[in-house]
């Protein structure tokens, strides 16, 4: 059986997985996937919570950190996952079709999802779950360079950088009718607002018409900045953000 946990009204995922995890009555858990934010509004998922809990279950653990690596903290030693995996095209800042995966010493005897010429025996540990064609000579350069960069950036930096520029947009939105959730409750990397009524259709075309290229996602409306942005394209944002949702409630 598999149970996804809603969305809460109050945004709190980590509540919200905790009671899922405890719930009275629940079928064991075999399987925990989690993720350290939520893609469509950068809900936080807090895993130094949730992952003892999984744990505790004795349950597997398998990390998405697709919206994380490259932006935000991601401690493998302190989650201890049974695998975590992130494609390389989002915050770090590679090319799409290229992924990395980690697998626990205790899961490094699995099957693989595919057998090809790089990954058949004698490959030992995490090797044997290389896909085919691996050793693309432009995309793992690509790969490279972006985790590099970041590496020279330094992710508490990164992170830093951009939570002042989504909370500058958080501040900036009041009295448009879009609500952000508290600044506890998100991850400094993107931003996820909702008007009460629901998002109008062409709210995304129209900003896009102002060169500001945003998102929707589930009811929300995501912005996600990266490090190139400034003050002025944050000012530019907000300025097309009045044009277009004075009104929505």
């Amino acid at each position: 059986m598999v149970e996804e946990v809603p969305r809460p009204p109050d945004g709190n995922w980590t509540e919200a997985v905790a009671a899922a995890i405890a719930r009275p009555g629940a079928a064991p858990l075999a399987l925990a996937t989690l993720t350290p934010l939520h893609w469509t509004d950068g809900g936080l998922i807090d895993l130094d919570r949730l992952a003892p809990l999984v744990h505790a279950a004795g349950a597997a653990l398998v990390i998405d950190a697709t919206q994380a690596v490259g932006a935000a903290p991601v401690d493998v030693a302190r989650w201890r996952p049974d695998f975590l995996a992130f494609p390389t095209y989002k915050w770090a800042l590679g090319p799409y079709g290229l992924a990395f995966l980690y697998a626990a010493p205790h899961r490094l005897d699995g099957a693989p999802l595919e057998e090809n010429v790089g990954n058949r025996p004698p490959a030992a540990g995490a090797r044997r779950y290389d896909r085919g064609e691996l050793y693309d000579p432009v995309a793992l350069f690509m790969a490279v360079a972006g985790l590099e960069q970041i590496g020279e950036w330094g992710v508490p930096a990164v992170s830093a950088r951009l939570r002042g520029l989504t909370d500058r947009l958080a501040d900036g939105v009041a009295g448009l009718g879009l609500t952000p959730m508290p600044s506890s409750l998100r991850a400094p990397h993107i931003l996820g607002l909702r008007p009460r009524a629901g998002l109008p259709d062409d709210l995304v075309d129209r900003l896009q018409r102002d060169r500001v290229y945003v998102s929707a996602r589930s009811g929300a409306l995501r912005i996600s900045p990266h490090v190139w942005a400034d003050e002025d394209d944050i000012a530019r944002c907000l300025a097309a953000l009045s044009r277009v949702c004075r009104g929505i409630t």
